[in-house]
Order: structure tokens, then sequence, then C-alpha cells
């Protein structure tokens, strides 16, 4: 049995960044009404004003409004321009036998390299509360942006340790391992993954022994 007592610092995608950023106007424009409420009860202002304060407000609260929604539209835009591919894999649980096993099917719509040719493979990393427990290559697959895999691989991993457990899918371009790393792109599953990743390893979790396969977008490397 292994002892786990590292965590992995957790990683805040950019769809998590957006919707985080997606409420702050709210707190602006409160802030705004604050200080017209303030500025309109002095003395001053009722000597002076020359645009009524409620007007002032809806006009702050317009701008604040139309600044959000373009940046909305241009971070989402970018995320679609950095379409990276998908992956699919499958994963079981065992829990009796203390078996986790996790199974490359294939990826497809990789980008073309800046090399000319691509020749991806995967990367498989297991982590338990942050600290790495096992690693795994699959076979490198020559000029592919749609490589078809079907590797299996086993890991020993208790019922104590699986809701802690992460899994690292890091796709890599083999030609281009020397120049620039190679990384094509990423996928996280378990305990420190988000979205997809997050629902398949519930649906794993909750029907053991049976194997749940589903696609992921590929992300640029956290680690």
């Amino acid at each position: 049995m292994v002892t786990c007592t590292l965590r992995l610092p957790t990683k805040i995608n950019r769809k998590q960044k957006l919707r985080q950023g997606g409420f702050l106007a709210f707190p602006l424009v409160l802030l705004w009404s604050i200080l017209l409420s303030i500025v309109s009860r002095s003395s001053i202002f009722k000597k002076y004003r020359v645009i009524d304060p409620s007007i002032a407000l809806q006009f702050v609260t317009l701008m604040l409004l139309i600044s959000q929604t373009q940046i909305f539209i241009l971070l989402n835009f970018k995320m679609e321009v950095d379409d990276l591919g998908e992956l699919c894999v499958s994963l079981c649980f065992r829990p009796i036998s203390g078996r986790l096993i996790v199974t490359v099917t294939k990826i497809r719509g990789l980008p073309k390299a800046t090399a000319d040719r691509t020749d991806p493979y995967v990367k498989l990393a297991l982590y338990c509360d942050g600290v790495r427990l096992s690693k795994a290559n699959t076979r490198v697959k020559r000029r592919s942006l749609n490589p078809v895999f079907n590797e299996k691989f086993n890991f020993n991993v208790s019922a104590e340790q699986i809701s802690l457990t992460t899994v690292v899918l890091k796709i890599v371009n083999h030609s281009e391992i020397n120049v620039s790393g190679g990384g094509l792109g990423t996928v996280i599953l378990g305990f420190d993954s988000f979205d997809s990743g997050q629902e398949q390893w519930k649906s794993m979790i909750e029907s053991p022994s049976r194997h749940i396969e589903k696609w992921h977008k590929l992300h640029k490397d956290p680690y």
C-alpha cells in the first residue's frame, strides 16, 4: 500500500476563469451605484450637477455590460481557435482486485505540427493526492493526425486511493520531442480534473467493473 501525502496544486482552466470573469461587471456596477448615491446627496453635486444621477448610473452600467460582452466574445473566439483535437479514453475500476484499467482508444483532429510530420503517442502518469505512482507510454503512430491505439494499461489502485487518484494523459509528437518538447495537448481524469474528465471518473466509480468510454477535448499542458 502506497501512502499518499502530497497534492498537486489545483489547476484552473480557461472555462473556469471565464465563469469567474462573467460576474466581474456586477461588483463594479454596485460600486458605481454607491459612489453615485453618495455624490448625489452631497451639497456640491446638488449645486453644480449637470446630469441626473440615475441617468449617469444607467450609462455606466451599459458601458460595463458592453465591455464584459466584448471580452466574453473575444475569449470564446480564442477558445474555438485553439482546437487541439480530442482523445477517446475508456476507464474501468475493479475495487475488489484494486485495479484501474485505462484504455487509450484513439485521437481525432490533431492540428498539423510545425514540423513536416506528426508522429503522436500518449504519455500516461498516475498520481495519488499529488504523488506520482506510475507512468506508461503508448506506441508511436507514424504520420497520423487521427491515430488509433487501442492500448490497455493496468494500474494498482485501492478503493481507498481511487477518490484521490488523477490520471494525466499527454499527447506528444515524437518528431518534435527534441525541438519544443513535442506537446500536442493534455487530458486530465480523476481528482484534479474538470468537466468531461470529472464526469467520466464519477461514472466509472458509480459503475464498478464496467468500461466507461468518453471523448475529451485536448487542452494545453498545465503541468
